[in-house]
């Protein structure tokens, strides 16, 4: 009987036979090589199908090398390269290991497995002009505001990233120096004033990320230094459509302020 052996593409992999029995196999575990006059097909590490070139019907060459560039056609999924400029096409929203939904975020210009290490813009407050001193639980902020800090963290919006450390430093250097909680948040909203408890609502408390702890500061006389910990490094979604979070500073011991003290924090991030 003469043999009838055919080689058809069939979207991912691509189905051999030999007028008897047929066999699919994916295109990314597929090689083609010619020995001799045999064209040799694998699997894997297996062999599928060895046969001369001349005893293929479909499709047909007139050598084994030129049949196994005609079946490594096949193998070929790359397609026409798309230009992405904004938007991407209907349905693609992963491209390497990144999710995009429907558009490249603002200011991302990479594609594909993309990140950074990098330390988040500072926020710094000034307090107000007194000397009262904090208890545990009292939030610290600008003179009377009311308003939380913001970091910006993402590398583009809607981007997510890990908090892995922070870093503070202030114009003053007390006998007793402060232990604050630099609390994190997924949402703004409004806080308790300098000086007053920190009383946060439970659905306020849902949008909490983790915090940084100040609590060992280094006295340098004129002023003092604090590099901030986490218990292990926790993952930030920003606001939605931004690249923020948003910080409240709660003191974790009681602390006599010079008045007017000048604070200013880090964030030290990982950036998707």
């Amino acid at each position: 009987m003469a043999l009838n052996v055919t080689v058809t593409d069939s979207t991912g992999s691509i189905i051999v036979g030999d007028g008897t029995n047929n066999r699919a196999i994916v295109k990314q575990k597929c090689s083609i090589k010619a020995d001799g006059d045999q064209v040799v097909i694998m699997d894997g590490d297996e062999i599928a199908l060895s046969y001369p070139y001349d005893v293929f019907t479909s499709p047909t060459a007139a050598n084994a090398n030129a049949m196994v560039a005609l079946i490594e056609a096949f193998l070929d999924t790359a397609g026409t390269p798309v230009t992405i400029s904004g938007a991407l096409p209907a349905g693609d929203n992963n491209i390497g290991n990144v999710d995009i939904a429907s558009a490249i975020p603002s200011g991302t210009n990479n594609i594909g497995a993309v990140g950074s290490n990098t330390k988040a813009a500072a926020t710094s407050i000034t307090r107000a002009a007194n000397t009262t001193t904090y208890a545990v639980n009292d939030v610290m902020n600008d003179t009377t505001a009311t308003t939380m800090l913001q970091f910006t963290v993402a590398r583009a919006n809607d981007l997510k990233g890990w908090i892995v450390g922070g870093k503070a430093v202030s114009n003053a250097a007390q006998a007793t120096l402060p232990n604050i909680d630099l609390l994190l948040f997924s949402s703004d909203f409004a806080i308790a004033a300098d000086n007053a408890a920190f009383a946060p609502t439970y659905a306020q408390m849902q949008t909490y990320i983790g915090k940084v702890r100040f609590q060992t500061w280094v006295n340098r006389g004129v002023r003092c230094e604090s590099d901030g910990s986490v218990e292990s490094a926790f993952q930030f979604t920003p606001a939605s459509g931004t690249q923020i979070i948003y910080g409240v500073l709660v003191m974790q011991n009681a602390y006599i302020p010079i008045s007017a003290e000048t604070l200013q924090f880090f964030l030290d991030v990982e950036q998707y």
